[in-house]
């Protein structure tokens, strides 16, 4: 969690001269939840990062342009276990760290119709919710 000053940018309407708070997750491996996982699984994991090779070679940290066979570009194929995997270790980061996210996605500190308040005022599929 860190602070950040806020540099106006006109082309997107962003006054500047604030501060914003920000929540960096970075995806790593994590020995101690690894150690969790079926042991196939975790026998998986293990084999294909010390090799570099496999379905999970580049866990956490898949690559978006060819992962896997049969998909170039910068098109992100992740099978079923790479993706389901993927979400299971960010979701214990959420759970590790539930009083950083309750904090940081809690009510705005500040005042309404201060810079910002048309990100927080955007609803579902980008249509704008209530003031």
């Amino acid at each position: 969690e860190m602070e950040h000053n806020v540099l106006a940018n006109p082309f997107w309407g962003i006054k500047g001269g604030y501060k914003v708070r920000v929540c960096w997750v970075v995806l790593q491996r994590v020995p101690r939840w690894e150690a969790r996982l079926p042991d196939a699984l975790r026998a998986d994991v293990e084999r294909d990062c010390a090799a570099g090779t496999g379905e999970f070679r580049n866990f956490p940290n898949y690559s978006v342009s060819g992962q896997n066979e049969g998909h170039g570009g910068l098109d992100m194929h992740l099978t079923v276990r790479q993706a389901h995997l993927a979400s299971q270790l960010a979701t214990s980061y959420v759970l590790q760290h539930e009083a950083v996210f309750r904090r940081m996605l809690g009510p705005p500190a500040r005042a309404p119709d201060e810079p910002g308040d048309w990100l927080r005022r955007l609803g579902a599929c980008g249509k704008p919710g209530p003031k």
